[in-house]
């Protein structure tokens, strides 16, 4: 059995701090990504980088054998850290809309790569028990959903072998620390980020008659989206449709000629997905019909071209993944899950080539005791996304590297 030792765990631990403490936002990770490219140099691999940005490839060949791919990614999110680590992020950045942003990594993508650089060490450190080409992945862009699509526009597949799996991770606040978690089949919801321009005519509002109130039939679309889901589909059906965002107007008495909606939209099936796109752009254009809006200025619906799809995690790579991960740490901690409602672009590679068989394992953390949480935080570990995230890694580390590490030499081997 190969297992991190005390030495191995701290060096590890020096790394996952400095990502921490130095995030990069998506589509700017020249640092990050040089860094983890110094180490993969370090470990005798053949590098191609510059690949959708700032993503990059390290091949090692290692004899004839299978070719498995391990991924991580790599960016973080506009989100100021609220923890009292001395690690923690202090990081401001421009975002992709020119506004200065506090960045954080409240995704656990430091655990990922700091997880990623450990299991490519103890693989090239034990290179005689396994045959086979190994190539490890840096996506960028992950929380945009737009880095995997980037990568394999770029050629991706032209430029290394085909693997025949592809495996990451992602950590879970739902687990126990150090705990394995797997779903089969569709795993992650396909996810839209839809943009809905309502118009209207601009007026006085003291006189609304003598306008069209964009910001009314904007409302009126609002609440009229969410009988998608309840009306127009089976209740086993599983829709998630948020407007997280309403901008319009500039003052009090001045009603805008536009208004700008932000949708998230999340499914688990793509014929669903096209027929909730058809029910958002039929429902917000009629209800401007109904509210006098002429036909050249019915509501624009955009965003459409950047979905991406559910993961779907192949089920004969999962049996075989938690077959060795319950040797290694035992069934009490290898646990099977629902389907979860959020998303990540790791699909997107399956897609780009069907044959390899993929899958995104969940791993378990826990906050660490020193973090002072908000009330309603409290005897509860932070949800991704959280400003209070702050994962205690040790166990993480241990489990991860050594899962990983073992289950990647019996796949080679087998």
């Amino acid at each position: 059995m190969i297992e991190l030792n005390k030495k191995e765990f701290t060096e590890l631990k020096k790394i996952y701090c400095d990502f921490h403490k130095n995030p990069e936002l998506s589509f700017q990770e020249i640092k990050t990504s040089k860094k983890l490219i110094g180490f993969l140099k370090e470990l005798g691999f053949d590098i191609i980088d510059n690949i959708g940005e700032y993503g990059f490839v390290g091949i090692l060949n290692n004899g004839e054998g299978p070719t498995i791919m391990l991924r991580t990614d790599m960016d973080a999110l506009p989100i100021k850290e609220l923890t009292n680590i001395d690690y923690k992020s202090e990081v401001e950045a421009t975002d992709w809309f020119g506004n200065k942003v506090n960045v954080m990594h409240a995704c656990g993508h430091d655990l990922h790569m700091t997880l990623f650089i450990g299991t490519l060490r103890k693989l090239v450190e034990h290179k005689d028990k396994w045959n086979g080409t190994l190539i490890a992945l840096g996506q960028p862009a992950e929380e945009l959903g737009k880095g995997a699509k980037a990568m394999v526009a770029d050629g991706l597949f032209d430029k290394i072998p085909i693997p025949e799996y592809l495996l990451a991770f992602h950590d879970s606040p739902d687990l126990e620390p150090g705990q394995i978690g797997f779903t089969k089949g569709v795993s992650w919801a396909g996810c839209d980020s839809l943009d809905l321009t309502v118009f209207g005519e601009g007026g006085h509002g003291a006189i609304p008659e003598k306008a069209k109130d964009p910001i009314v039939i904007a409302s009126q679309i609002i609440l009229a989206l969410q009988t998608i889901s309840s009306r127009e589909f089976s209740a086993f059906t599983p829709i998630v449709l948020t407007v997280g965002a309403i901008s319009g107007g500039t003052k009090h008495n001045i009603i805008p000629d536009k208004v700008e909606l932000k949708i998230s939209l999340r499914t688990f099936d793509s014929g669903v997905r096209d027929k909730v796109v058809e029910s958002i752009r039929r429902i917000a254009n009629n209800i401007a019909c109904a509210a006098g809006i002429k036909k050249d200025k019915l509501p624009v619906l955009t965003g459409i071209e950047n979905y991406h799809p559910p993961v779907y995690n192949d089920i004969d790579l999962v049996d075989k993944y938690v077959h060795h991960a319950t040797k290694i740490i035992g069934k009490e901690n290898v646990i099977e899950m629902k389907p979860v409602s959020v998303s990540e672009d790791f699909e997107i590679f399956h897609l780009a080539e069907p044959k390899i068989k993929a899958a995104l394992i969940w791993l378990g953390v826990d906050n660490l005791k020193e973090v002072e949480l908000p009330e309603e935080l409290q005897n509860r570990t932070p949800p991704l996304h959280s400003p209070y995230l702050a994962p205690d890694i040790e166990l993480p580390i241990y489990t991860g590297v050594k899962v990983m590490t073992n289950s990647v030499i019996d796949l080679f081997n087998n």
